[in-house]
């Protein structure tokens, strides 16, 4: 766990530096590699989806496939929120860290781009069954945090299967998006 927080905290500090420099592997490029599911299963996840995989301690691959949702005005929040979810092949354990960026100006309809300031992280970890999706919410419901600023936001993800076995560690972002608070 300790690794992959040192990951994740590793490109929380690389968006704030400059670009956005997540590594997303593009959904028609891993269709091939994720077991079941065909490039047009991966193209319906969307540009925002990331891959991750590992083996069970039988043999058997396992891939779980994460998707990044815009930021919006949750109303039963009651604050901005970012989404994260994943679908899996097999029953697994799933943690996903989450950022939610802020960047300055934009309006509606026309988002600023560039790099943020982290304004709510989160960590949560999930059973996911197959034929389930499991979302994560960035902030947490019981956080206690509400983002009420209208603004330009994106969220960060990264994915990890922690049981019955390991896997690599991928990522991806959401589009900037403005918010307009409520």
């Amino acid at each position: 766990m300790r690794i992959f927080r040192k990951r994740f905290a590793a490109v929380l500090l690389t968006v704030a530096a400059a670009t956005l420099t997540v590594t997303t592997t593009p959904a028609s490029a891993t269709a091939a590699s994720v077991s079941g599911w065909t490039a047009a299963t991966l193209k319906a996840f969307g540009p925002s989806a990331f891959t991750f995989s590992g083996t069970s301690k039988t043999g058997a691959a396992i891939k779980c496939i994460g998707t990044a949702n815009s930021p919006h005005w949750s109303s039963g929040g009651d604050s901005v929120i970012y989404k994260t979810r994943v679908t899996c092949n097999a029953t697994v354990m799933v943690t996903i860290d989450g950022a939610l960026m802020y960047v300055a100006g934009g309006s509606p309809g026309k988002p600023a781009a560039g790099p943020g300031q982290r304004v709510a992280k989160s960590t949560q970890s999930q059973w996911v069954s197959p034929g389930q999706t499991k979302t994560y919410y960035t902030p947490r419901s019981d956080s206690g945090i509400h983002i009420r600023k209208s603004g330009t936001y994106y969220g960060v993800s990264r994915g990890q299967i922690m049981d019955p076995c390991c896997s690599n560690i991928d990522g991806t972002s959401s589009a900037h998006t403005y918010v307009t608070a409520r």
